[in-house]
């Protein structure tokens, strides 16, 4: 029975955070302080860290608390047993990483909002050096080539890196969708280095890749290519 999940022991610190004294909390159980919803959760949990062996470690969990509101906790758990192996208290340790939360949320809810700005220019930008190069708009000598070249080349890496940035933020929300396709890997590979080929030439190294032609992988091809590229610019960007 969950109401058999009693509390037994409180220190001042549990008291302040959830704004109950000790012996109010004695006793009791989270369905006497928390929303239904929130305490099944809680219930849940604890009956999983008893029938288990090792330390329940939960990263961030929210709670709604008496006088502070909402709280992020990260709490470890473990299982005291009896000589005869039988779970008898549980554990907990928590601590209230509310502020350090809040201030990553802020810096994810940035760096997207920001990457997602810098998107709608930044096309713009690649579509005009894509026409240069084109001719569209006239021919170029071999100096303004090279320069719109590696402009273009410059301009290419940044979008991978928003991309990349963006699929991070959205994969810390567990949203990142991938899409896998079955993908040339010597086709990437030479596809991948000819945006760098400008900046390497400059620097007096020539780029090539070594890979089967029928070398095939499962995967999403454009991160892997964003992943390849920013490698291979480092690469081209710090040799002697």
């Amino acid at each position: 029975d969950a109401k058999d999940l009693k509390f037994i022991r409180f220190n001042k610190a549990g008291e302040d955070l959830l704004g109950y004294k000790r012996e109010d909390l004695l006793g009791k159980n989270d369905y006497d302080f928390f929303p239904q919803e929130q305490a099944d959760q809680f219930i849940a949990r604890d009956r999983l860290t008893l029938a288990r062996t090792d330390i329940e470690d939960i990263a961030c969990e929210p709670i709604d608390t008496k006088c502070k509101g909402k709280r992020f906790l990260h709490t470890k758990k473990l299982t005291l047993r009896d000589p005869d192996g039988k779970p008898r208290y549980l554990l907990g340790i928590s601590e209230d990483i509310t502020e350090r939360q809040i201030a990553d949320d802020a810096k994810s809810e940035f760096v997207s909002l920001a990457s997602h700005q810098l998107r709608t220019p930044l096309s713009a930008v690649r579509l005009a050096l894509s026409t240069l190069l084109r001719h569209i708009t006239g021919p170029l000598n071999k100096d303004q080539e090279a320069l719109v070249f590696g402009a273009h080349s410059h301009a290419l890496e940044m979008s991978a890196t928003i991309n990349t940035r963006l699929s991070i933020s959205l994969g810390e929300e567990h949203k990142i969708e991938l899409a896998m396709d079955r993908v040339r890997i010597r086709t990437l590979l030479d596809a991948t280095l000819g945006t760098h080929e400008q900046d390497a030439a400059q620097k007096g190294v020539s780029l090539s890749a070594e890979c089967p032609q029928a070398l095939s992988l499962v995967t999403d091809g454009r991160l892997l290519s964003e992943c390849v590229s920013n490698l291979v610019a480092n690469a081209v960007r710090y040799t002697p």
